[in-house]
């Protein structure tokens, strides 16, 4: 669980939406919903707001969208947000970014070349990708049933099963 400067957006939430408001610091309903403080609403310990978990770096390369909340679609947009936090917060656009259409924007700088950037890239996309996981050679293993009867959830850019 690390503090890592990620970009608040949060899906509208209202009647009718499925979705519902996170709470406020103080663990009541927020006023506008719009304040994810991760950790913190399970430990109630300030030290703990807005710290997510910090996801594997493999097969970052079939990962439809990054960081906790989805605010990148593009690998090479997320690293380089990463890279300079502190400045990128300040510009961050969550339908430049790719976010779901359903998300909206709410309220230590590192420099490399292009050439580092360009290698580090390939190395988060390709170096630690396995080619098993990639959505064309999982999806044969989908099963069409499952032994409780229970239906199948269906996944966004899932191919279907022959």
């Amino acid at each position: 669980m690390h503090v890592a400067g990620i970009p608040q957006i949060a899906p509208k939430f209202g009647a009718g939406t499925g979705n519902v408001p996170f709470r406020d610091h103080r663990g009541e309903l927020a006023s506008n919903g719009n304040q994810d403080y991760g950790l913190y609403d399970v430990t109630e310990e300030d030290r703990d707001a807005y710290k997510f978990r910090t996801s594997p770096l493999r097969n970052l390369a079939v990962q439809p969208t990054f960081f906790h909340n989805g605010a990148f679609t593009s690998l090479s947009d997320a690293l380089r947000y990463h890279l300079r936090t502190m400045e990128a917060a300040r510009h961050y656009d969550p339908r430049q970014a790719g976010a779901a259409a359903d998300l909206t924007r709410n309220t230590g700088p590192v420099t490399l070349s292009e050439g580092e950037f360009s290698d580090l890239l390939a190395f988060l996309r390709d170096g630690l990708l396995d080619p098993r996981a990639l959505p064309e050679n999982l999806a044969p293993v989908i099963p069409a049933s499952v032994p409780s009867g229970l239906s199948l959830q269906v996944f966004e850019a899932t191919p279907t099963t022959p």
